[in-house]
C-alpha cells in the first residue's frame, strides 16, 4: 500500500469535512448557501426553552392577574395590536422595538404543538420533524427542493457545551453543523491554508468503497454508511466554498457569542455552502422559569431575547446579497419556542408562582422572503376571567392552568367561534400546517408534507400567510 501517500493531515481535514457534514460536532463553523440565479435562504431563531408568549404577542389584561389566574411580572396593561388582515392581539412593551418590522412580518398565535407532550425533548422534536420521537428535520428539505447544496443546515452553537449546545429536535441524518464564531474562524482558516482535497487519492477511493459496500444494506448501520459516503462525495464542494469565505474583522472578547456570530453567517450565505440556519436565542438566558425567582426575571430575560430578534433582522437589512436586494429580502425568518407556558403553577399565590410547560398554545413570528407581512393570524382562549371554556379545553386542561388555541377555520384564516366538546387535532392550528406551508413555498413535494398525526390527513396549508 505505498502508493497510499495522502499524509495525516490531508487525510484528517477530508474526513472531519465528510463526516461534519452528515454529524452535529461541537464547535465547527457555520456556513450556508445560495440558489442558483434566485437567492433565498431561512433561518429558525428557536427561544430554546419555553417562552412564555403571554409576555409578547399574546398578553392579557390585568384583570387575569388580579383574580389569582395568571401571573404577570411586568405590571402594565397590555396594548391591542391590529393586524392588517382584521384580527387583533394584545402585545406587551417587550415586542415594542420589532414594531418598525409590523409591515414585514406576521404573527401566529394558539399554535398547538405536541399536545399529548410537555415534555421539552418531545416538543423539540415535533418542531424539526413533526413526531414528538424524533425523525428527519423540515429544513433538510428546504436544501433538497431549492438547491441541494453541500450542506443542508448549520446550527448556532454556544461556547459552553454544557447549555444544551444544539437543539434536541435536529436529526443528524441531514447534512448539518454545528457552529461558533470560533470554530467558524478555526476551519475557515484551516482549509484556506490546507492543501486541496485530492478525491483521486487511493486513501479517499478506499475509505469510499468500504461506506459504499457497507451502505448497500439494511437498517440504521447500513443508511449511516449511505449518509457518509454522501458526505465524503461533498466534501470537495463544501471545502470550495469555505475558501470564498471572506472573514470579518475578530470583534473584541467580551463580545457576545451571538454579535460574533451574525457576520460570518451572513457572509456564509452568499458563499453557497447550505440553505438554512438554525440559532438558539434562549439557552444562556434560562427561560425555563420553574422557580418564582426565575420567573420574576422574565422583563430582562425576554427583553434580550427580543433585542437578539431584532439585531439579526437589522443585520439582514444593512448586508447586501446584491446591488439591489439585502439578505433580508431573500432570507424567511421564523422565530418560534418548543411550547409556551402555563398561566401559574398549581396552589402557589400568583405573586410567588413560576410556570409550567404548556404545549397547548404557542406563537409564531414570521419575517421577511415570501411572508404577507402586518398579519394576526389565530388567537388562543383564557381571555377573561370569566371566559367559558370550551369541553375540548377542560378535556386537555383539567386544573384550568393552561392557555389553549381556539379552533381555527383554514379557508377563512380565522379563529372559529363555536365550542367544541372534545378535542380533535384537525380543529387547531399547530406548527406542522406552519412547515408545511414554507414547504409550498420552497417547491418541496406534497409526499414530504406532515401529516397531524398517525392516520390523520396532511396539515392543512395556509396560503393567506404567503404574498401571491
Amino acid at each position: 500500500m505505498n502508493d497510499l501517500n495522502m499524509n495525516r493531515r490531508e487525510f484528517l481535514q477530508f474526513s472531519a469535512l465528510g463526516l461534519g457534514s452528515m454529524t452535529l460536532p461541537i464547535g465547527l463553523p457555520a456556513f450556508a448557501s445560495t440558489l442558483a440565479g434566485a437567492p433565498k435562504f431561512f433561518i429558525h431563531v428557536h427561544l430554546n426553552g419555553g417562552a412564555d408568549q403571554t409576555y409578547f404577542f399574546d398578553a392579557r389584561p390585568l384583570e387575569m392577574t388580579k383574580a389569582g389566574l395568571l401571573q404577570n411580572y411586568l405590571g402594565v396593561e397590555p396594548e391591542p395590536w391590529s393586524g392588517s388582515n382584521g384580527q387583533k392581539t394584545w402585545v406587551t412593551s417587550i415586542v415594542a422595538p420589532l414594531a418598525e418590522f409590523r409591515n414585514e412580518m406576521s404573527v401566529l398565535n394558539g399554535v398547538v404543538m405536541a399536545h399529548s407532550f410537555d415534555g421539552h425533548v418531545e416538543n423539540m422534536k415535533y418542531m424539526y420533524s413533526g413526531n414528538p420521537f424524533g425523525g428527519a428535520g423540515y429544513l433538510p428539505f428546504l436544501n433538497q427542493a431549492a438547491s441541494n447544496n453541500p450542506l443542508d443546515t448549520v446550527v448556532q452553537s454556544y461556547v459552553n457545551p454544557a447549555i444544551m449546545p444544539v437543539p434536541s429536535g435536529v436529526s443528524n441524518l441531514g447534512a448539518t453543523l454545528t457552529l461558533s464564531a470560533a470554530g467558524a474562524r478555526s476551519l475557515v482558516g484551516e482549509i484556506k491554508n490546507g492543501t486541496a482535497i485530492d478525491t483521486a487519492n487511493p486513501w479517499v477511493q478506499y475509505a469510499q468503497s468500504r461506506m459504499k459496500a457497507l451502505g448497500s444494506g439494511q437498517g440504521r448501520f447500513s443508511l449511516g454508511s449511505r449518509n457518509m459516503l454522501n458526505a465524503y462525495r461533498q466534501a470537495p464542494r463544501l471545502a470550495n466554498a469555505i475558501q470564498k469565505i471572506e472573514l470579518p474583522a475578530q470583534t473584541a472578547e467580551n463580545t457576545p457569542q451571538t454579535d460574533q456570530f451574525l457576520p460570518i453567517l451572513s457572509e456564509a450565505f452568499r458563499r453557497g455552502v447550505a440553505q438554512s440556519a438554525v440559532l438558539s436565542y434562549g439557552d444562556e438566558l434560562g427561560l425555563d422559569v420553574h422557580a418564582a425567582s426565575d420567573a420574576k426575571l422574565q422583563k430582562d430575560k425576554y427583553t434580550k431575547a427580543v433585542g437578539r430578534v431584532v439585531k439579526l433582522l437589522k443585520h439582514l437589512k444593512a448586508t447586501p446579497i446584491d446591488s439591489s436586494r439585502s439578505l433580508f429580502d431573500v432570507t424567511t425568518v421564523l422565530v418560534s419556542s418548543e411550547f409556551s407556558r402555563t398561566m401559574r403553577q398549581d396552589s402557589l399565590p400568583i405573586d410567588q408562582t413560576g410556570t409550567d410547560h404548556n404545549a397547548l398554545t404557542n406563537s409564531v413570528w414570521l419575517f421577511g422572503y415570501g411572508i404577507k407581512g402586518g398579519q394576526i393570524i389565530g388567537a388562543s382562549d383564557y381571555q377573561s376571567p370569566n371566559e367559558t371554556l370550551t369541553g375540548a379545553h377542560k378535556q386537555m386542561d383539567l386544573k384550568g392552568l393552561k392557555i389553549m388555541g381556539r379552533p381555527f377555520d383554514f379557508k377563512t384564516m380565522r379563529p372559529r367561534t363555536d365550542s367544541p366538546e372534545s378535542f380533535k387535532i384537525t380543529d387547531y392550528l399547530t406548527f406542522s400546517s406552519i412547515v408545511n406551508t414554507i414547504y409550498s413555498m420552497y417547491g418541496v413535494p406534497e409526499s414530504n408534507y406532515r401529516t397531524l398525526g398517525r392516520d390523520l390527513p396532511v396539515a392543512p396549508l395556509l396560503p393567506g400567510l404567503l404574498k401571491t
